[in-house]
């Protein structure tokens, strides 16, 4: 069984998620990635924001929210550490990302998981909207 162990902000404004597709996907995903050997958390995500969005969050802005576990096929398990936060400056795609989109709360309940990764719809989305976030 493969273990993939991710960071991401879920970053929320006027109750709208931000999202981000890399290059070659039809997927919507959180923003940020997996860890690098020895990271923290605060490590892993900063290093991933400055290299998909162009830059990082206000670090005395994180909070822990959740970690999101998903088993996506019989070899494959995905945790997902989440924090909210804001970040230093305006987010643009960079890196791998093609494209960074903006989801309110029907986008994110109506879109299927062929445009939404299946943690993002099955997990995070039931999360954020228990919570009123979204």
């Amino acid at each position: 069984m493969r273990i993939i162990r991710k960071c991401a902000l879920l970053l929320i404004e006027n109750k709208k998620l931000l999202l981000s597709r890399e290059f070659g996907d039809t997927r919507f995903l959180t923003v940020g990635g997996s860890f690098e050997n020895g990271e923290t958390d605060l490590q892993c995500l900063q290093r991933e924001l400055e290299e998909e969005v162009g830059t990082k969050a206000k670090e005395n802005t994180l909070k822990f929210l959740d970690e999101f576990v998903y088993t996506d096929g019989p070899q494959k398990i995905i945790h997902i550490r989440a924090y909210t936060g804001e970040l230093e400056k305006k987010p643009v795609a960079a890196g791998e990302i093609e494209e960074l989109k903006w989801f309110d709360r029907t986008e994110l309940e109506t879109t299927s998981t062929e445009i939404l990764s299946e943690i993002t719809k099955h997990k995070i989305l039931p999360f954020l909207i228990q919570r009123g976030m979204v």
